[in-house]
């Protein structure tokens, strides 16, 4: 089952975070990851697979990772979605990364 993950408060910077393992720079309200986990959610927060991940990485700049099971193509819908949803300006732009593959 995919899901959104819900960031963990921590405690020293008195913010909700998520672990963006260094792909990510700049915080942002726009930022979310999509992970895999059980049906029962039994696995727990540490366990789960991230399968794509959204995130800001300049004033006008996002990164989109991914893993199958997404594909290139869902990833695309995801990209105009989110900038939709969150009314990004025509000038931001998202780089896509899949094991060395890079789509502009």
């Amino acid at each position: 089952m995919l899901k959104i993950k819900a960031p963990r408060w921590h405690e020293q910077l008195q913010c909700c975070c998520l672990n963006f393992h260094g792909r990510v720079t700049i915080a942002s309200v726009k930022i979310f990851q999509l992970v895999a986990s059980s049906e029962d959610g039994s696995a727990g927060q540490q366990h789960e697979k991230i399968i794509l991940q959204f995130g800001k990485v300049g004033k006008v700049l996002f990164t989109m990772d991914y893993r199958y099971p997404i594909s290139a193509f869902q990833v695309k819908c995801c990209q105009e979605e989110s900038s939709s949803a969150h009314s990004l300006p025509q000038t931001d732009k998202v780089t896509t990364h899949s094991k060395g593959f890079i789509m502009k």
